[in-house]
């Protein structure tokens, strides 16, 4: 367990939640952006897909100063392997989420970054926006 300003996080399983199973690799990859932080569980087992990977986002209380999960996002399709959250970044009311073992249409490893905004949704929700890849075999050659 790693406790960082009142923050904690767990190596090992956090829980099941609606399908999901989040295995945290002690927040490897983290993104901070105003009162909101982001921690990449990319070894995630979402819907029986194993390491398809989450991210978990916390909030901070200002009258406080404490730290609370707020969210918790993943692929509108989860993929097995696909370790979504093994790179992350934050700006205001925009995620990005990198899932480099996500398969395109060539059938491999492509990867792929996912967009998710703040109140895309409805208030409080961190909505799909897109899903960035080049699904072209030849762009890789």
């Amino acid at each position: 367990m790693l406790r960082v300003d009142n923050i904690t996080v767990c190596y090992g399983r956090m829980g099941a939640r609606r399908g999901v199973s989040l295995v945290v690799a002690a927040g490897e990859m983290v993104a901070l952006s105003g009162d909101t932080l982001a921690v990449g569980a990319e070894f995630a087992v979402i819907d029986g897909l194993d390491a398809a990977g989450a991210v978990v986002l916390y909030e901070r209380d200002p009258a406080t100063g404490d730290w609370a999960e707020s969210r918790r996002v993943e692929a509108e399709t989860p993929v097995e392997v696909g370790f979504l959250g093994q790179a992350l970044a934050l700006q205001g009311d925009t995620l990005v989420v990198g899932a480099p073992q996500t398969r395109g249409n060539a059938g491999y490893a492509q990867g792929a970054a996912y967009v998710f905004e703040r109140d895309e949704g409805g208030p409080g929700q961190w909505g799909f926006v897109a899903q960035l890849s080049d699904e072209t075999a030849a762009a890789l050659r």
